[in-house]
């Protein structure tokens, strides 16, 4: 995916490059802070002279805000979609999976100024996220009573609203972002907490997990991410779906990548 993720990045350097010859007065500093983009994140596209590692370089969150700025579009879908023609096919490319979940999705405000890379409140945002929403005594049930303490925090930010059932639910326009970073790092939290392996070792239907290694060649992991990307879409489409919602919280967690970088010839990285 290295591949397509420098192109994205190409592409937002070249519409930078055009929107601020348009407006010459502007500053890169006025720009970063209409924009609400961090000015490093900028620097870094402007920069860019196509040698450091583009995974690492793109900032997804940022990258979305700034393209919604860029094109003056509240909504994700329409900012992409109103791009040119190679930020656009830049995107799908590299993120193919999420522009098709932004089709038909209410526009939100994501949630800023907490810190999400804390296990406990990115957790409550999540568990508020659901559907159905969530409660006090289910957050305490989940993260234990310590939680509560952040869940006041959440409320006192604004981010968070309680109805007087008791359900505790995202403040209106609000959602919760995902990206790579916030996998990376509370993924293997979410399973060292949650996962059970003694449900499977009983035969139980409880649970599920499987790991695989071995060394393949481009076009079979291409195939591969196929049928992450597969799976993904019959995961969300049942999740997702009203007549299956009720009490029982599960999370759902896929993901592959190479161990080591292919040979630059055929580079590519693939993340699910």
């Amino acid at each position: 995916m290295d591949i397509e993720v420098q192109s994205l990045i190409d592409s937002l350097k070249n519409e930078l490059d055009s929107y601020k010859k348009t407006r010459p007065r502007l500053s890169w500093r006025s720009i970063a802070k209409l924009s609400k983009v961090n000015r490093y994140f900028i620097n870094k596209i402007l920069q860019d002279d196509g040698q450091a590692d583009p995974s690492k370089m793109l900032d997804l969150t940022q990258a979305l805000r700034l393209i919604k700025f860029l094109h003056e579009k509240s909504a994700v879908k329409y900012a992409i979609d109103s791009s040119g023609f190679a930020l656009r096919e830049a995107f799908q490319n590299a993120f193919p999976i999420m522009y098709e979940s932004l089709a038909g999705t209410e526009e939100r405000v994501e949630v800023e100024d907490v810190d999400l890379s804390d296990f406990n409140t990115f957790s409550i945002l999540v568990l508020a996220s659901l559907h159905q929403g969530t409660s006090r005594q289910v957050v305490q049930q989940v993260l234990g009573e310590k939680a509560l303490l952040t869940l006041q925090a959440l409320f006192d930010a604004g981010k968070l609203v309680e109805t007087g059932g008791g359900v505790i639910t995202l403040e209106a326009g609000y959602c919760l972002p995902y990206g790579a970073q916030l996998f990376q790092q509370h993924g293997p939290e979410f399973l060292a907490r949650f996962y059970s392996p003694q449900l499977f070792d009983e035969g139980r239907k409880g649970n599920y997990s499987s790991m695989y290694v071995e060394k393949l060649h481009e076009h079979a992991a291409q195939e591969l991410y196929e049928i992450h990307k597969e799976f993904h879409k019959k995961v969300v489409k049942l999740m997702e779906e009203p007549k299956n919602y009720g009490e029982i919280h599960v999370f759902s967690i896929s993901c592959f990548d190479t161990l080591l970088s292919p040979p630059q010839k055929e580079k590519a990285h693939y993340v699910q």
